[in-house]
Formats: structure tokens, sequence, C-alpha cells
């Protein structure tokens, strides 16, 4: 004889009402009114406290809040503004020369050009006297930076409108040698003319597939 297994009945969710809630819990009352009964006899306790008086202001002292005090301040008798000591910049009146670094793996040129772009020097590694390989070198791009700041302390000494900016291209040990020639003593003399600094080095995203590099 064989016995057959049979899936047992699913029997369907209880659902407690809150009488039935009010019963099983130990008193009579749901919890909520409990909390409610106890939080009632706290503020009761609390009331019966006796909480010390604020003191009493000094005659003339009233408050008033920061707003009323500025709409009641007169222009006239108000304290004036704190004025800065620096003077204002006439940016309008300035001459703005540009030097350039164009700092690359073979050679660094940096060079000179007006507000008007009309080239005023130019210096390249082999100019200033590295030749082959030594055109690339820290030196050479060091050498160039001088040559560069002597032309522009020269314009800045005629013309007292005259600013420099200054504009990066490329990441040759060139670059590197030029912002330290800034801060050296070779750049002291036009360092309070330089105005802005930029970088114009071109970055390629996507475009056509780079060229294959040579093997070493």
């Amino acid at each position: 004889m064989f016995r057959v297994a049979t899936r047992p009945a699913l029997r369907a969710p209880r659902i407690m009402l809150p009488s039935a809630m009010a019963r099983r819990h130990k008193t009579s009352e749901p919890p909520n009114r409990r909390w409610d009964a106890e939080m009632t006899a706290e503020e009761s306790h609390l009331e019966d406290v006796e909480m010390p008086a604020a003191p009493p202001r000094p005659p003339g002292d009233e408050f008033t809040s920061v707003l009323t005090q500025l709409q009641k301040m007169d222009p006239a008798t108000a304290s004036p503004q704190r004025v800065s000591k620096r003077p204002a910049l006439d940016i309008a009146s300035w001459n703005v020369y540009h030097m350039h670094c164009s700092s690359s793996s073979n050679n660094t040129i940096t060079s000179l050009t007006d507000p008007n772009g009309v080239t005023k020097g130019l210096w390249s590694g082999g100019s200033v006297g590295f030749r082959k390989g030594n055109r690339e070198s820290y030196e050479a791009g060091y050498q160039c930076a001088i040559r560069v700041f002597e032309k522009a302390h020269a314009i800045c000494s005629a013309d007292t409108n005259a600013r420099l900016a200054v504009h990066f291209k490329g990441f040759g040990q060139g670059r590197d040698a030029f912002k330290s020639a800034i801060l050296t003593m070779e750049g002291e003399k036009i360092r309070d003319k330089i105005v802005s600094v930029s970088d114009r080095t071109p970055l390629k995203i996507g475009g056509a597939r780079a060229k294959k590099r040579p093997r070493k």
C-alpha cells in the first residue's frame, strides 16, 4: 500500500484586531495610550518646577534686530567703509606684451610679441649656442628665457604701462627651465609686470589614429 504525499493547504494570514492586541498586552490599555499617560505625568512634574526669571534689562537697552538697525542707520552719520590701500588697477591703459615658450623634445623656442602680435625677438636653443641634441636640454631653455627677459625688461623700462603675459606650449625640459628662471634673480626684474600665465598646449581628444612610434 502506497501513501501519496499531499501538499499542505496554505493558511490565510491571521489578522489581529486592535482589541485582541490590547488583551494580549499586560495592561488593559493599548501601548500608545499608556505612553501618552506616562508623558502626561512627566509634563505635569515639570510644570511644578519653578524656572528662574530672566534678569531685568537696563533702561534704554531695547533689543532690535540687525535688519532694524540697518534700516534706522543714517548714511550721513554711518561709519565709513574700510578702504583698501591697494590702488585701483587701470587695465584699459595697459600695453600687454606676450612672452611665448614653445618647448618640445627636440628644441626650445622663446619669443616676445607686442600687443599687435608683431615679433620683437625670437630665440631658440641653436641661437644661444647649443648644437644638435643639446638644444633640447634644460640649460638651453634657461638661456632662452634669460634672453627674452632682458628684452622684456628693456621694453618695460621705456613704457610704464607695459605688462607681460606668459604662454606655454609643450612639455619639454625648456618649459621647466622657463618657469624656474622666472623665480630666480634674472626674472626678478620682470616678475611684477606679469599679469597672466596660460598654457596653449594642444591636447588631442579622439581624432585619427596616431602614427606608430619608432622602436628603440
